[in-house]
């Protein structure tokens, strides 16, 4: 979009902790909220109140689209990592209007990409669960921009728990065991990096 364009939209930025909620299953507002960096999950919560995670969406991807429509968010939205965000007032109405063609216009396109694009949970769902662990750990290097390439933030254990589909106590095992090993290192409160030292093979 134009800057022109932008500045008609209402929108803000922000940088967000990991671990936050942004939005949960079932709120009601309208916004919706475009990705600048980081990664946020997707989830539900099931009866016995675990969460079941879905999707795992990183930079240049948008969430929450669906309210434009039906005014209630269909799954939780929670920041994995430390993520930076646009929040986008939408309107339908104002949607409908020529102003705001292109905007709209965009925002189809990036939903199409989001499908085509997203990260299936099942990617992390195979093998044994060292190796869906570190599967895991580095698609979070990939997508946690900090200076050092090699660094990463690392996500609740909880939620890795919901991503690789294992147990809380089997994941738990298998991090200390690849921390004992020493293939990665914490560095600082939240954040490890990968040594490439470690003596775990596949």
């Amino acid at each position: 979009l134009s800057n022109d364009s932008i500045d008609k939209i209402s929108h803000c930025y922000s940088i967000i902790p990991s671990n936050e909620i942004i939005y949960k299953q079932n709120d009601t507002d309208h916004y919706m909220y475009a990705i600048k960096n980081g990664i946020i999950g997707l989830s539900t919560t099931s009866k016995n109140l675990k969460i079941i995670t879905t999707e795992l969406l990183t930079k240049g991807m948008i969430i929450g689209l669906e309210n434009i429509n039906d005014n209630q968010y269909r799954q939780d939205a929670i920041s994995l990592t430390p993520i930076s965000l646009c929040r986008i007032h939408l309107d339908k109405n104002d949607m409908e209007t020529n102003t705001n063609l292109g905007l709209w216009k965009n925002i189809t396109k990036k939903w199409e990409e989001r499908y085509i694009n997203h990260f299936k949970i099942s990617k992390f769902t195979s093998g044994s669960t060292n190796e869906r662990l570190i599967t895991l750990l580095k698609f979070v290097s990939a997508h946690t921009y900090q200076e050092n390439e090699n660094r990463f933030f690392m996500i609740s254990l909880k939620h890795i728990s919901s991503i690789i589909k294992v147990s809380l106590e089997n994941c738990s095992r298998a991090l200390s065991k690849i921390k004992k090993d020493n293939f990665i290192k914490k560095v600082d409160k939240e954040s490890f990096i990968f040594t490439n030292k470690g003596g775990i093979t596949f």
